[in-house]
């Protein structure tokens, strides 16, 4: 019963933005008239509705981030000792409601349309914007980066929530964040590219509004999240994001190579965390397919790539190691990348420690100008010093098929794949010995 009244507050908090303008309230025959309390052109009125809304959507956990840039900046102000403090952030988180009942609210936020409201505040500034103002550049921005962040961070706290997203697509969250992305902010564009791949994870990306035509518009958000997010866990649902965009088809592969996701991608797998290292080489698998992706690894240059393949097919990660062989069997149905597959060569080292011979006779020489006395047998001086060398082994990418194949505890669906991959290679290679 108090869910269901909560719900009509917050439909009725959120029809004020179908308030008529100050100009339709006053009646220019009676001087009597007064104008609406709540108009959505009034300033004050959307600004206000706007953190109405934003602070219903943020819990404790979302002011009180680890990675939160403003919670860093003011503890740095709060050690040089200005006025603003630490403490008033930390209170304010204090009485800000828990992520299980702020969840409860975003429930009733959505079903109430919160996120078609905030398209109706958004435009109503887009008005404001386009009437002369004396004090205010043509090039300015429509909104103010606090104003844009306030938006941004509301619907980016909604798409925290994965049962929400769909609700959000159909209530315009993909066209609003993209016109909010479109601010000059980079803090701005970075929150607003997170709520995209966010969207873009749980959701199947054929069912977008077509008649939006979002899915182009998507691509340059998220490769500039994954090229610039410090954030490991930014870039990692950013990769995630551009998997599932890659999944539609040639013609997005095509446009993300284009953009240069590719080397962006690439760029990821040389972080020690396995999930992004995972999220990356299922985001290559997904845009192998694509012309521009195949004459890339035709090339002087795709040597790398097949060899980064190789190598991850070897993972001891069971998700990567399917990623991997599974790009290495669409790929091998082209018969010249499969030679190439097959004499691709990868290299590693074995570090070896041998006892240094010339070390040890000078060990001995000092024993023996010592005579008899004192025993050194347990001095640090008298161990043999061990000395480092490494032994390089080459496997062609023929033998690390063949050495998957057989391995024991390999699970049915990368055997399956790297099958694929084999007898797409011998039928290529009919005349090549390992």
């Amino acid at each position: 019963m108090a869910g269901h009244k909560n719900g009509e507050g917050l439909s009725l908090l959120f029809s004020l933005c179908d308030a008529p303008s100050p100009s339709s309230s006053f009646s220019s025959s009676s001087s009597s008239s007064s104008p609406s309390s709540s108009s959505l052109l009034d300033g004050a009125a959307r600004f206000g509705l706007l953190h109405v809304a934003l602070n219903l959507a943020t819990s404790s956990h979302d002011l009180l981030r680890d990675y939160d840039k403003e919670v860093e900046e003011l503890r740095k102000i709060a050690q040089r000792g200005l006025p603003q403090s630490m403490e008033k952030k930390e209170d304010v988180a204090a009485r800000a409601g828990s992520p299980a009942a702020i969840k409860v609210i975003k429930k009733l936020m959505l079903k109430a349309g919160a996120v078609s409201m905030l398209g109706k505040l958004f435009r109503a500034y887009q008005q404001q914007a386009q009437r002369p103002l004396s004090d205010q550049p043509q090039s300015s921005p429509v909104l103010s980066e606090n104003v844009c962040m306030a938006f941004a961070s509301c619907l980016l706290h909604l798409a925290s929530e994965t049962e929400l997203r769909g609700a959000m697509v159909q209530q315009g969250a993909l066209k609003l964040l993209l016109q909010l992305y479109r601010h000059p902010s980079g803090k701005c564009q970075e929150t607003c590219a997170l709520s995209l791949a966010r969207l873009c994870i749980s959701l199947d990306p054929s069912l977008f509004p077509a008649s939006d035509d979002v899915v182009p518009q998507l691509l340059t958000p998220l490769l500039t999240l994954i090229k610039k997010a410090e954030h490991e866990l930014y870039l990692f649902e950013g990769c995630l994001a551009l998997t599932n965009l890659a999944s539609l088809g040639e013609g997005v592969c095509e446009r993300l190579v284009e953009l240069g996701a590719w080397s962006a991608v690439t760029a990821l797998l040389t972080t020690d965390n396995t999930m992004l290292q995972r999220a990356a080489v299922e985001a290559m698998t997904n845009m192998v397919m694509c012309e521009s992706s195949l004459e890339r690894l035709k090339s002087e240059g795709g040597q790398t790539d097949l060899q980064m393949f190789l190598l991850f097919a070897q993972s001891e990660d069971e998700a990567t190691r399917c990623a991997a062989t599974g790009a290495l069997a669409m790929i091998s149905a082209d018969p010249d990348i499969a030679v190439r597959i097959a004499r691709t060569q990868l290299v590693s080292q074995e570090t070896l420690e041998e006892a240094d011979d010339e070390a040890n006779e000078e060990v001995a020489e000092k024993k023996e100008g010592k005579g008899e006395g004192k025993d050194e047998s347990a001095s640090p001086a008298s161990s043999p010093s061990p000395a480092t060398k490494t032994k390089q082994h080459s496997r062609s990418g023929w033998l690390v098929l063949r050495a998957l194949f057989e391995m024991p505890t390999l699970s049915p669906a990368v055997r399956a794949r790297v099958n694929v991959a084999w007898k797409n290679i011998q039928q290529a290679t009919a005349n090549l010995s390992p």
